[in-house]
């Protein structure tokens, strides 16, 4: 009886093979996929600096730098490379940026008093008031701006798509309610690692399943008949947990 039941679960095994050879197959296709660069322009802050005091036969003139204006404004930006390629600049052949630098465009603006760089992670700086320019810019790695300006309304950065090959660019606008969530162990792997480990949780988690069941079903049916298949039974139920609850509570802890 014995023999009989670890003949069903070779055959078993036999039968999941073609699908943990596919998982593989799936898992190759995503670590040698084509990755996409990306850019995020998260707004942190607009202040508007020369609000009208609402105060009877009350006037004021501002100046900014010894310039007149009439509706100063501040605000901050984070450009972050939210993606997962190198963006190469000056100095790289194979640069994947067009020209020398990212032209940063300002819309809904009078007139632009002042930009500048004031944190980085990064080589980047600011040149001609809208141009970044840096020789690597990686993944995770940001740039944060503040610029002054006249006008009626906020001005609004943003980049185009054609200034970086193939780019996805994405305008946010950051909320006190985000929270940053505690990481999760697998968080604090590396990506490359993460991804892998991701799919060997996938390949042992299907594999397991497959052979586990064969076995758990096989010892149930056996079991009226012989009593001492309780322990086949037990040994199953207990990979089961192994393999099918602890493995995944890697992913949410």
């Amino acid at each position: 009886m014995e023999k009989n039941l670890w003949t069903k679960i070779g055959k078993s095994v036999v039968a999941i093979i073609p699908l943990a050879a596919l998982v593989v197959a799936l898992l190759q296709l995503y670590i040698h996929r084509e990755k996409q660069p990306a850019i995020e322009i998260k707004k942190i802050s607009e202040i508007e600096l020369t609000r009208p005091l609402e105060v009877a036969k009350l006037s004021s003139t501002y100046l900014y730098d010894s310039i007149q204006v009439e509706h100063l404004w501040q605000v901050s930006y984070v450009i972050k490379n939210t993606g997962d390629v190198t963006l190469l600049g000056e100095g790289f052949d194979n640069k994947n940026i067009r020209g020398n630098a990212i032209k940063l465009d300002i819309k809904s603006c009078k007139k632009l008093l002042s930009i500048d760089v004031i944190s980085t992670n990064t080589d980047a700086v600011l040149q001609n008031d809208c141009y970044l320019k840096f020789t690597q810019w990686r993944p995770n790695e940001y740039v944060e701006i503040l610029l002054y300006s006249d006008g009626e309304t906020a001005p609004e950065v943003t980049i185009s798509d054609r200034e970086i090959e193939n780019v996805t660019i994405s305008n946010v606008t950051y909320s006190p309610k985000e929270q940053i969530a505690e990481k999760r162990l697998m968080d604090k792997f590396p990506k490359a690692l993460k991804s892998t480990l991701w799919w060997i949780t996938i390949v042992v988690e299907v594999f397991s399943f497959g052979v586990i069941l064969v076995a758990f079903i096989s010892s149930v049916i056996q079991y009226s008949k012989k009593q001492s298949e309780k322990i086949s039974t037990d040994v199953g139920i207990f990979l089961w947990f192994v393999c099918i609850i602890l493995l995944p509570l890697i992913w949410m802890l």
